[in-house]
């Protein structure tokens, strides 16, 4: 019996816990990060991406959420468009400026760290044009298979 690899989620553009290009960020072009994963689990109809600010004081703030993601796929490529709707069958939900698709980090002060979680799933997600982190989560809720994160940082501005 071969031994499944553990259910991981990386990023060419920088290793888990390092900081995170300036070109993914609203100071460079706010290009969506490119990302692979792999060890997902052999029953897996879906996935979905939240990728939220772990250091907001005020509220918990989305940068992206993508979803529907095919079973076949096992990347994401940077700069994917910032539209609500993608081929195969891939959504992408409301940031926290309440657009579709990635807005890249600018924290106002010091360094934050940014969670991008994968999440391996049992269904299809009934897609939204509205999609949100709160809605997403709850769709998802009992067809978690398995889950995986990768954090980023970034040092923002300092403070004035």
């Amino acid at each position: 019996m071969t031994q499944m690899s553990p259910f991981q989620l990386q990023s060419s553009s920088f290793k888990n816990h390092g900081t995170m290009p300036i070109v993914n960020t609203v100071k460079g072009k706010s290009l969506s990060l490119p990302l692979t994963w792999k060890g997902s689990p052999e029953n897996t109809k879906s996935f979905a991406l939240i990728c939220i600010d772990l250091n907001s004081p005020l509220k918990l703030i989305t940068h992206w959420i993508i979803y529907n993601i095919p079973a076949n796929y096992n990347e994401l490529p940077e700069g994917i468009p910032v539209q609500s709707f993608l081929t195969d069958g891939i959504c992408q939900g409301r940031n926290w400026k309440r657009e579709p698709g990635y807005t890249g980090p600018n924290p106002p002060f010091g360094k934050h760290s940014y969670l991008f979680k994968l999440f391996a799933l049992d269904i299809l997600i009934e897609k939204d044009e509205k999609m949100t982190r709160k809605k997403l989560l709850q769709r998802m809720k009992n067809h978690i298979l398995a889950e995986t994160e990768l954090i980023g940082s970034y040092p923002g501005n300092p403070q004035a």
